[in-house]
C-alpha cells in the first residue's frame, strides 16, 4: 500500500513510513502495525477497543426502547382511569333513569 503519511514514521518501526493515524491513541502506524475494523484504521494496541465497538448499538437500541417502556404503564393507567370514569358516569346516569322512571 502507498503510505498516507510519507513524512511521519511508524511508532513501532521508525524506518517504515506511516500508513495512518489510530483514532483512539493518535499513534502513527505502518501496515504491519495496523488493523482495519469497519474500514477504519487502528493500531494493534487499540484493536481490542475497536473490536468491542459493535456492542454500542445495543445500548442505543435500549435507549430508544426505554421511553416506550416508561410510557406504556402511564398510558395503561390513563386508559384505566378513563374507563373507571366512564363506568362511574354510566352508573350515575342509570341511577337517574331509575329515579325518573
Amino acid at each position: 500500500m502507498t503510505p498516507i503519511l510519507p513524512t511521519r514514521a511508524c511508532r513501532n518501526h521508525p524506518a517504515r513510513p506511516g500508513l495512518g493515524v489510530c483514532p483512539s491513541c493518535s499513534s502513527v502506524v505502518c501496515e504491519e502495525c495496523s488493523i482495519r475494523v469497519d474500514g477504519i484504521l487502528h493500531c494493534r494496541a487499540c484493536q481490542v477497543s475497536a473490536v468491542a465497538a459493535p456492542d454500542r448499538p445495543r445500548w442505543r437500541s435500549l435507549s430508544a426502547v426505554l421511553p416506550a417502556l416508561v410510557l406504556l404503564p402511564v398510558a395503561w393507567g390513563a386508559v384505566t382511569l378513563l374507563l373507571q370514569g366512564l363506568a362511574g358516569a354510566l352508573a350515575l346516569v342509570g341511577s337517574w333513569l331509575r329515579e325518573a322512571g
